[in-house]
């Protein structure tokens, strides 16, 4: 690209980083309004951009270039001015607030690789393992699979401001503990239903007889993400109150069913149930985690505010 289009394209990752900065902002003040409407917001208007200047006034590349960097701009320039007229009640003698937990970085990149690596690598596996065709039913009802876990990710971000601002205020989090539960265990679950008995007629609608066996895959994948539903937003909340632990447990289920997979994969269904059978353990794990967590009274905060 030449100069101009890096420069564009600086300005565009510039743009998102921002976003994400507004987003993070509205998170922790629980407005979760913006939080949804921001995203769709910045899509729209970077379609607007684009198509007046690359479409309308012909501007090419350098016009949709430029659309999609304004359109991030806008978005971002919105997003500050609601937060910027955001009703502030800070107290006279504002208490010192606490350093940045760093010791928590390490165990919560760890567990970010291994919950990518246990909701990702199945596909790299099956793609090396298997041969094209057969894979090739195993990816399309993966990828629809996974939208189980789309609904309890909408919990992550209500729970992960709750749950700091309840820990800071050493409020008892066995409730919240019991709602998240409930909740993931009810919107996946529901998910999970609604694939394998309407997965098999939505494959053959969308891509015809041909791909028969990924719709009966389907159902069993929906069923396999429902637990990792559960350590998700198990993860989201003993993070939230300052606990590593899970984050390194992580690391070995995502280790260990990795190692098992590369070694044992006799068939599809073999490859869906071993990975049911690691997010069913590390969801007990979590499970567990968080209750305990929740249980016990937060006399001492994992931040040193001396």
């Amino acid at each position: 690209p030449d100069v101009h289009s890096s420069l564009l394209l600086a300005a565009i990752v510039a743009t998102n980083l921002l976003s994400m900065f507004n987003s993070t902002l509205f998170h922790g003040l629980q407005r979760f309004f913006w939080v949804g409407f921001m995203p769709v917001a910045n899509v729209l208007l970077r379609m607007v951009c684009c198509g007046l200047l690359a479409g309308s006034l012909g501007w090419g590349l350098h016009g949709g270039l430029i659309g999609f960097a304004a359109g991030g701009a806008i978005c971002v320039a919105i997003g500050g001015a609601v937060l910027a007229s955001g009703k502030r009640d800070v107290p006279h003698h504002a208490a010192k607030l606490p350093r940045f937990p760093f010791k928590l970085v390490p165990p919560v990149i760890a567990a970010t690789f291994g919950l990518a690596s246990m909701t990702q690598i199945d596909l790299v596996l099956v793609n090396r393992f298997f041969e094209p065709a057969v894979a090739s039913q195993y990816a399309l009802a993966a990828v629809l699979g996974k939208a189980v876990l789309y609904l309890p990710m909408g919990l992550v971000t209500a729970i992960l401001p709750a749950v700091a601002a309840s820990h800071a205020r050493h409020i008892d989090g066995r409730r919240q503990a019991r709602q998240a539960m409930l909740a993931t265990l009810g919107l996946a679950g529901s998910a999970a239903v609604a694939c394998a008995v309407l997965g098999p007629w939505f494959v053959n609608l969308l891509y015809g007889e041909k791909y028969g066996n990924a719709g009966r895959l389907l159902g069993f994948y929906g069923f396999a993400m429902v637990p990792m539903g559960v350590a998700l937003v198990s993860q989201a909340y003993v993070v939230a109150k300052g606990r590593p632990a899970f984050s390194w447990i992580i690391s070995v289920f995502a280790i260990a069913e990795l190692a098992m997979l590369s070694v044992w994969h006799p068939s599809l269904e073999a490859v869906i149930g071993t990975i049911a059978a690691f997010h069913t353990g590390l969801a007990v794990a979590g499970a567990t985690l968080v209750m305990i967590t929740a249980s016990v009274p937060d006399t001492r905060d994992h931040c040193d505010e001396n």
